[in-house]
């Protein structure tokens, strides 16, 4: 995928809620705004003339069902003293980097 990387400046209450309540959609403060932005674009009905075949909104939709559905596997995991959440992350930060 072609990128273009720009500068950004936003409010730092704003920058706050991206690091601390947002801090699950990205490794950093530039995965974290690629996702808001794409999240936010997906939900847009009028996106789809741009999304070259892709319904974003359904992906989106999907992409939830999986992450709730991975959450609690991993919270059942955790019940049974297997992996906790936090060693998930971990380790799923890991393969993300590699």
């Amino acid at each position: 995928m072609e990128t273009k990387n720009l500068t950004l400046s936003l409010p730092r209450s704003i920058w706050e809620i991206i690091n601390k309540d947002l801090s699950e959609l990205g490794n950093n403060e530039s995965e974290r705004i690629q996702n808001i932005v794409i999240c936010s674009l997906s939900r847009n009905k009028d996106f789809s003339k741009y999304n070259k075949g892709y319904n974003y909104a359904e992906i989106h939709e999907l992409m939830d069902i999986l992450e709730d559905m991975i959450f609690n596997t991993v919270k059942l995991l955790e019940e049974k003293n297997i992996i906790t959440v936090f060693e998930w992350n971990e380790r799923m930060g890991m393969k993300m980097r590699s």
